[in-house]
């Protein structure tokens, strides 16, 4: 296996940039492939018959591995793909678009997460989403998704969830030309038709780490709607009958109206429907896909989707204050129960209409003021969302194993307003980021940072930053900089950190004491230290026992991995008896304003450690 191993990390791996008029964004993209740490690598421009000279801009990198294809008529983007297919040499292909950027860590991480493996023949990475001002848009896939969802036989899951585009794919060489490459009949998606038919027989391998950064500009391919919804229903015909096995046919309708209505060719989809009448298997099938995209109510489906929702009952609410009809005022009403019911919230229900007959200006009124209070802005991707709560699996495991604590608060776990639906940050990420924003650096110094079982959101915002030097470890976790038991860390020189970052780790060690006298001796003197455990509010007694069956667990931990839940006074003594100087930033420190805006609640506190007195 090591052998396998050794020689799969020494292959020749064929980057395919395909590019279309894109001189002034392709050289950054090329430039980012060429400053991989896995350098045994060939690059093959493909140039779609370009009029804007970008050959010029190619020819000033002077790089032996470059490969330069000029078509004279164009392809489209999987025609050239399946050009630089045909040309490549490598054992493994990769590809890039010629507008998004790449980590350096990309093919290495690939490469490693590939040689890992027996059965899988596609690696691909999460992917960050920019907008052409720099704003983050998303992350994919989403930060929540559990891990059965991500690698393995995903098939199922992605018929209705594109996971995987093209620049963050690493292919077997074989494997890709055995499938024909890409579909030359999609003008949009091919990336995720390609992946659908890989999948479907074969497992997946997944990199949780972002190592790409994708700019969406207004001429990017998939901005283009017209081609995105003819992909979308080629897509529904070539995979119909697993759309019909998993009962997917109607949400899969539903999302396709929604992104037809979107980007303004709702007809497209509409004529399909009609031209296509005889596909379903029962009348009563077609009346409901024909409801669906003829249908004069809006459907909403984007990441925000909540926020978009809220914005337009909000509208609405507007409307029904104004002086009109009784007949219209009610179709309003309606309007209303029916976006509410999209996006999941419960804002009016029928006792509350009754109140209110024909009041409508306090009904809107109470509607509008019940939902400005969900509205928030994600301390780290900026967006004003409305957050997601915490998955169920937390709440049915609780209650299946008896948890005493089930409905009692938890410090820094606000399970009504946990991820970002944009970001995927969770609560305490977003607290950690804001305390972070407030770390510069002196003297033109880089601060030392090590995030300890690293969260990607976290880590994200560190390596953003020019002032930071990042490291991470964790036991179990691949793609850390170095792996290190948090009781032992001898690798670790002493007085070494400026910052560590220990979030929600302590409650999973056997001896936490020697892993606080660990914190203790690579922070620096002047250095801070942030630690997070699951805390019960107004618990008195800290639980703990290691080698519990994983029920035990769930029943006296409140998580099947977890062997000690914390009391908070109890927490505190043991980190003040290895030195450390406790101090809690919560609503005081932070400003209320801030965590008003930001759905911060009182129990939003963040434990900070240093070895002498902490400046506020």
């Amino acid at each position: 296996m090591w052998e396998r191993e050794r020689s799969m990390r020494e292959e020749l791996i064929s980057v395919i940039i395909p590019t279309y008029n894109r001189r002034d964004k392709v050289t950054y993209a090329v430039k980012s492939v060429l400053d991989q740490t896995y350098s045994n690598i060939e690059v093959i421009i493909i140039d779609d018959a370009s009029t804007d000279n970008t050959e010029a801009e190619i020819k000033k990198i002077k790089d032996d591995r470059i490969r330069y294809i000029y078509l004279e008529k164009n392809h489209g983007a999987a025609g050239a793909r399946n050009v630089g297919i045909k040309e490549a040499n490598g054992t493994y292909i990769a590809f890039q678009d010629s507008d998004d950027i790449w980590e350096k860590e990309k093919l290495q991480m690939q490469i490693d997460k590939m040689a890992g493996t027996d059965n899988v023949g596609l690696v691909y990475c999460a992917m960050v989403q920019f907008d052409a001002k720099g704003r983050l848009l998303s992350l994919i896939p989403e930060k929540k998704l559990p891990e059965k969802y991500t690698s393995g036989k995903i098939f199922d899951f992605m018929l209705t969830y594109a996971l995987i585009s093209t620049q963050t794919m690493l292919v077997r060489s074989d494997i890709i030309n055995k499938m024909n490459g890409f579909n030359e009949n999609l003008r949009a998606l091919e990336d995720y038709e390609f992946a659908l038919r890989y999948a479907k027989d074969n497992e997946v391998g997944f990199v949780e780490m972002p190592l790409v950064r994708q700019i969406l500009t207004k001429d990017s391919v998939n901005q283009n709607g017209k081609n995105k919804i003819l992909a979308e229903i080629y897509i529904l015909e070539e995979f119909w009958e697993d759309y019909k096995r998993l009962n997917k046919v109607i949400p899969q309708f539903e999302i396709m109206r929604a992104e037809a209505e979107r980007y303004g060719c709702l007809e497209i989809l509409q004529e399909y429907v009609l031209d296509h009448r005889n596909f379903c298997e029962c009348e009563t099938e077609w009346k409901k896909i024909y409801q669906i995209c003829f249908s004069e109510q809006k459907l909403l489906y984007s990441h925000n989707r909540k926020y978009e929702g809220v914005q337009l009952i909000i509208q609405l609410c507007e409307n029904l204050k104004k002086d009109i009809e009784e007949q219209q005022a009610e179709e309003i009403i309606e309007g209303i129960k029916t976006f509410s019911k999209q996006i999941g919230l419960d804002i009016c229900d029928e006792q509350e209409l009754c109140e209110y007959n024909h009041q409508y200006q306090k009904l809107a009124d109470k509607i509008e003021n019940k939902l400005r209070g969900q509205i928030y802005v994600c301390s780290v991707c900026k967006n004003r969302v409305i957050f997601d709560p915490i998955s169920d699996y937390y709440r049915e495991n609780r209650l299946k194993y008896g948890f005493p604590y089930w409905n009692r608060e938890f410090q820094l776990e606000n399970r009504e307003r946990y991820f970002c639906p944009v970001c995927g940050s969770t609560d305490r990420a977003r607290l950690i980021i804001e305390f972070l924003s407030y770390i510069k650096s002196e003297n033109n110094q880089k601060i030392k940072v090590l995030q300890i079982a690293p969260d990607s959101v976290i880590e994200r915002y560190l390596r953003a930053r020019e002032d930071v030097i990042y490291e991470s470890t964790d036991l179990y976790m691949d793609n850390v900089t170095f792996k290190a038991d948090i009781q032992k860390m001898d690798m670790v020189d002493s007085n070494y950190y400026d910052l560590v970052i220990c979030a929600h780790v302590l409650e999973h060690v056997k001896d936490d004491i020697s892993a606080m006298k660990e914190l203790y001796r690579i922070l620096k003197a002047e250095g801070l230290c942030i630690v997070l455990v699951p805390l019960i509010v107004g618990l008195e007694n800290t639980d703990e026992q290691w080698g519990c069956s994983e029920e035990e667990n769930w029943h006296r931990f409140g998580q099947g991995d977890h062997c000690r839940l914390y009391a908070r006074d109890d927490f505190m003594k043991r980190l003040e008896a290895v030195g450390f100087q406790v101090n809690e930033l919560g609503e005081k420190w932070f400003g209320a304003d801030l965590y008003k805006k930001c759905g911060f609640d009182r129990n939003s506190i963040l434990y900070v450690l240093s070895k002498q007195e902490m400046l506020n």
